[in-house]
């Protein structure tokens, strides 16, 4: 069994257990009947925007909790993904509640010695 804790959504915070589960091919292309137990978990794997330069995606989703340092990296995050459709991007405001702009990070004291 896994023990889990909810990390977003209705249920954030609840701990949930997941058990093994039997899992029992059907099939017309399935002669032989057989049985598995297994977790009923999908992988999925997360890397930061400066670790994926020069990868190609089909499905990418970005979560920008805050704003992005400097526009080249959300350029490069965009630009992973290989179609529209397959780009999904969740920005949080500083409650915590979904939001439809992020900032551009600019630090004015660079600029104050060129």
């Amino acid at each position: 069994m896994i023990c889990a804790r909810v990390i977003g959504g209705s249920h954030s915070g609840d701990v949930v257990y997941i058990p093994r589960m039997n899992l029992i091919p059907s099939g017309a292309n399935v002669s032989v009947t057989f049985e598995r137990r297994q977790f009923p978990l999908v992988l999925s794997f997360a890397m930061t925007i400066n670790k994926s330069q020069g990868h190609t995606l089909s499905r990418v989703s970005l979560y920008l909790p805050r704003p992005v340092f400097t526009h080249g990296q959300l350029y490069v995050a965009v630009s992973w993904v290989s179609s529209r459709s397959g780009l999904k991007v969740l920005i949080t405001d500083d409650n915590g509640e979904p939001s439809t702009s992020t900032v551009n990070v600019v630090y004015q004291e660079v600029f104050q010695k060129i």
